[in-house]
């Protein structure tokens, strides 16, 4: 079954995103928690830098995921890909209504969880503006807790591997490979810099 130029140019962009996630996540992720490197980052003297490295990784997730997950109609985010699937199960030749009902149903129960909702709060007001300290934040959302991050990258990584199954897109690399590439090297990373 031959899928639409367009809809695979899309699922390529969102396959690059998420890899790029995955990858500032795992290096960011050994600083958020990990006391033994903290104390190896403070005892060395790096806590500056690290911490400035740290943050911009952290931002970096954040905005990533926000990309993926944009409701704009002009991005490459699971928004247009969901567009560019119906046009094709519309076709003869395009995926099945039924790969539709459950791709639209993975889709819908990760945009409306509570990681992500909070994930786009930061996003509009940290990241994209500043938000007015002047006005009290009335939203209802819950705040931002360490792991949304991870959670949102493994729900998203299911959802695209399962229409990248289904429409036989080969993603740039396989995700648990990128996943322990990159867990390996940020602790070679955070080893090397607490190196004294």
């Amino acid at each position: 079954m031959e899928h639409s130029v367009r809809l695979l140019r899309v699922l390529r962009e969102i396959d690059a995103n998420l890899q790029e996630a995955i990858r500032c996540y795992a290096v960011f992720r050994p600083v958020g928690q990990n006391k033994p490197l903290i104390s190896r980052i403070n005892t060395a003297g790096v806590n500056p830098g690290a911490n400035v490295i740290s943050e911009a990784l952290h931002k970096s997730v954040l905005v990533t995921l926000c990309r993926i997950w944009d409701k704009r109609s002009d991005t490459a985010s699971v928004q247009c890909l969901t567009k560019e699937l119906r046009k094709e199960a519309q076709g003869a030749k395009g995926i099945s209504r039924r790969t539709l009902a459950e791709f639209e149903a993975k889709a819908d129960e990760i945009r409306g969880s509570n990681e992500l909702v909070a994930i786009t709060q930061i996003r509009h007001r940290v990241l994209a503006h500043t938000a007015n300290p002047n006005e009290v934040n009335r939203s209802r959302v819950r705040g931002a807790i360490y792991g949304d991050e991870r959670n949102v990258i493994q729900s998203t990584i299911t959802l695209v591997k399962f229409i990248s199954d289904a429409v036989h897109y080969s993603p740039i690399r396989p995700y648990d490979e990128i996943q322990k590439t990159w867990e390996r090297a940020a602790r070679d990373f955070w080893r090397a810099l607490t190196r004294s």
